[in-house]
């Protein structure tokens, strides 16, 4: 055996190799069977939890799934804001002005570091702060003073003596951008109504209203201040009176007296208490269309209400209402044109309008026909029609003169060129009526009023 081994060397030593290695492969796979088991053995306990938790109810959420969500909610929850404020939130835009004055002009560090995350609703915050213990539904004009005193106390609270200033710039700018969105003059000097207290605080979410005392007063001023300026496009010039002006924003009635004169039968002291907030939400509305008629040109023929005072629809469960509007205006087909998509675009000013009706008349369709009324003379759009075909012969080289001297023979000949360019005899009137019946929809879930302390 032993002479074996000595003479077969190579081999012995290559067969305990092999054998070595044998038993080791032998060994790593029983070890690695085992880790297999124990793997196994695991996923089937975690398979089972798995199948525990999604049993249950309210299954355990992992923290990372936790953040995202609570950020996913965050995010739908701004976004949801931002589309609420486009509905009648059209002061937004000057608070934003505002803030930014104030930003900028800002001084001292303790000053720009407390509005350097101002926004609106941080101003809204500071405002539901100071109400407490007033009348916010119909405020007179000592109480809207000091609510904005508090308010402007607590934005200056952290204000050193050299950022006064930046608040009275960043005020200024925002009664000069919310200027641009109103017919009321913002700008007087005089103002006993503290109008510009008010705008501010209204842009924080209070409201405009007035004590029935000085609504009267107030809207007389205005109202004079519209005649004055003539910045309503009345159709009839003699319309544009106070008188008229009253039934036009309180949307009062008409009554004839006996010698066939038309008397109003508003009274402007002997409007209630509650209805104001509503009528000044009303003004500005209509405040609203009739400065996107002046833009397209049309001319006011009426505007009116339906029902009472408040919103007409009331949103059950939902932070919105809607104001009902009919208005009729007369102007050219294009200025109707450029009206309609002026309320169409006003979304972008935070305003939303739905016309929900629309009519085009050549006649104002609320003056019944007579009997033996004479017809409508249409001699002025056949003039404009003919001295619009000459131009278009003029332009063609046709001689004009020509084919009335040439008799018919001339005109035949040039018939072939101007029956294929034509003269327009529709759309050239400037008397066209429309009838639009509007819903104006407002977002009210940030409004401070009493009735929510």
């Amino acid at each position: 055996m032993s002479d074996f081994i000595k003479k077969n060397m190579p081999l012995v030593v290559v067969l305990g190799v092999t054998a070595i290695a044998a038993v080791v492969l032998i060994v790593l796979v029983v070890i690695h069977y085992q880790t297999i088991n124990e793997k196994m053995l695991n996923i089937d306990t975690i398979n089972t939890n798995i199948n525990e938790i999604t049993s249950q109810a309210n299954p355990r959420i992992v923290t990372e799934n936790a953040r995202l969500i609570n950020e996913d909610a965050a995010a739908l929850q701004q976004k949801t804001k931002e589309q609420q404020r486009v509905l009648g939130c059209y002061l937004d835009p000057a608070i934003q002005v505002f803030i930014n004055t104030l930003q900028q002009e800002a001084v001292t560090a303790d000053f720009k570091a407390a509005v350097k995350d101002m926004t609106r609703e941080s101003l809204a915050a500071i405002l539901a702060k100071h109400v407490e213990g007033f009348n916010l539904e119909n405020p007179d004009a000592e109480e809207v003073k000091k609510i904005y005193q508090a308010v402007k106390d607590e934005i200056l609270a952290t204000a050193g003596d050299e950022d006064q200033e930046a608040f009275t710039k960043a005020f200024d700018a925002f009664i000069a951008a919310a200027s641009l969105v109103t017919l009321e003059n913002l700008k007087a000097e005089k103002d006993k109504f503290a109008v510009k207290e008010a705008v501010f605080l209204q842009a924080l979410g209070l409201p405009r209203s007035f004590k029935n005392v000085e609504f009267e007063t107030y809207f007389v001023t205005y109202a004079e201040d519209l005649v004055r300026n003539k910045k309503i496009p009345f159709e009839n010039e003699a319309d544009n009176n106070i008188n008229q002006i009253k039934l036009l924003f309180t949307a009062g009635k008409l009554t004839v007296s006996a010698d066939g004169e038309e008397e109003s039968t508003v009274q402007l002291d002997q409007i209630q208490d509650f209805n104001l907030p509503y009528i000044m939400a009303r003004i500005q509305i209509y405040e609203n269309l009739i400065m996107n008629m002046s833009a397209s040109g049309l001319k006011l023929v009426t505007l009116h209400r339906a029902n009472d005072y408040k919103p007409d629809v009331v949103e059950e469960n939902e932070p919105y209402v809607r104001y009902r509007t009919v208005v009729k205006v007369r102007g050219s087909l294009k200025q109707i044109r450029e009206f309609s998509n002026l309320l169409h675009q006003e979304y972008l000013k935070n305003r939303v309008y739905r016309v929900t009706y629309m009519s085009l008349s050549s006649d104002d369709p609320d003056k019944k026909e007579k009997p033996g009324r004479k017809q409508k003379d249409y001699s002025s759009e056949v003039t404009q029609a003919l001295a619009y075909a000459d131009m278009q012969r003029v332009e063609l080289g046709l001689d004009v003169a020509a084919e009335a001297e040439g008799g018919e023979s001339k005109r035949e000949k040039n018939k072939v060129y101007l029956d294929s360019i034509g003269a327009p005899l529709l759309g050239i009137d400037d008397r066209v009526y429309a009838v639009f019946h509007i819903e104006y929809i407002v977002f009210t879930g940030d409004q401070i009023t009493n009735a929510k302390k």
